[in-house]
């Protein structure tokens, strides 16, 4: 899938929640310094958009929010030093599956920092990440996080920013396109 063919598929894919979910039929998107996407006329409704080599998803919410998708694919030992901390990167060495538990980190931070909507600019280590398997434990009591593992072959994480966990309910994933 290349990249246009995503951009066009996260086009129709948010135009699509617009209507379903808000009635919104048309609306100019625009995009913050850091590229995290809102809409010119309903700042109230929060996007996130994420994509990787075969798959696009889109998520709409009234709180801010963030999404990530990725490939499964090997643990890449340079890009967990640069994202992980010490701990993690020990946690995963020691107890993890090398390339799923190290994309669930990577996933939970990347939808974390597009929920602030500042990118990598964010020192991403100074987010921990204590535990994902029965519940997921950080060091940001405001963000509720939630990884979905329904479709073989990628990890996709969601993070919501509000002072107390959130239901499903307020998640609103429009849907992941894999061709």
């Amino acid at each position: 899938m290349t990249y246009e063919s995503q951009s066009r598929m996260a086009r129709k894919l948010l135009r699509i929640g617009l209507i379903n979910e808000y009635g919104i039929i048309e609306e100019e998107v625009i995009r913050n310094i850091s590229g995290k996407p809102s809409l010119k006329e309903n700042r109230e409704i929060m996007i996130s958009i994420a994509h990787c080599t075969h798959a696009v998803t889109v998520i709409l919410s009234r709180n801010r929010v963030g999404i990530d998708i990725e490939n499964l694919r090997k643990f890449d030992a340079y890009a967990a030093k640069r994202i992980l901390s010490d701990e993690e990167q020990e946690v995963l060495e020691r107890h993890g599956s090398l390339d799923e538990d190290f994309f669930r980190y990577w996933t939970l931070k990347e939808s974390y920092i597009k929920a602030l909507g500042c990118g990598f600019s964010y020192p991403v280590k100074k987010f921990k990440i204590a535990g994902f398997r029965d519940k997921i434990i950080t060091n940001r009591p405001s963000a509720a996080f939630t990884i979905l593992d329904g479709t073989e072959g990628f990890i996709t994480s969601v993070c919501l920013l509000r002072g107390s966990d959130a239901s499903d309910e307020e998640l609103r994933e429009i849907k992941t396109t894999i061709p």
